[in-house]
């Protein structure tokens, strides 16, 4: 039972449905890009990329599948390894985007979002969504996890 969640999903929702619809654009821009990224950042951060980071740096490969059987897509980003794009509401795709990292440096997981996620979201919205997006892909790990 998730009740706790619920609050958070009703306002993102709530946000959606008034919001002007607007076509992807192709674009992608970083969570800082978007209305109040700066003042967010740190609980995005912390909420979201450090989130990501803990539970999967070490588990690259469960992220992937995991994130394949939200619906992602693997897309092409420049500059990273592996990036996945999933729909998580009809018309906001997030890209989350893998560096493979070598023998110096561990993996990096971010999060990249269309630009029109601007017409939808404020920074606010967007770390709710995120943070959601986040839990999901832990919890189905672990369950994955757990059948092997």
């Amino acid at each position: 039972d998730r009740s706790d969640i619920a609050p958070t999903i009703y306002f993102i929702l709530h946000r959606y449905s008034v919001s002007q619809e607007e076509k992807e654009t192709g674009h992608l821009i970083t969570f800082k890009q978007i209305y109040g990224g700066d003042l967010y950042y740190k609980t995005y951060e912390n909420n979201v990329l450090k989130l990501l980071e803990r539970e999967f740096s070490d588990d690259i490969d469960v992220l992937i599948e995991t994130a394949k059987i939200l619906g992602g897509t693997e897309v092409r980003v420049e500059d990273y390894d592996i990036a996945i794009k999933i729909y998580i509401l009809p018309l906001i795709p997030v890209y989350l985007v893998i560096d493979l990292g070598d023998e110096e440096f561990p993996p990096l997981i971010n999060l990249f979002y269309d630009s029109s996620i601007r017409s939808f979201f404020t920074a606010e919205e967007t770390s709710h969504l995120s943070e959601l997006l986040t839990i999901r892909l832990i919890e189905l790990s672990r369950e994955l996890k757990k059948q092997i």
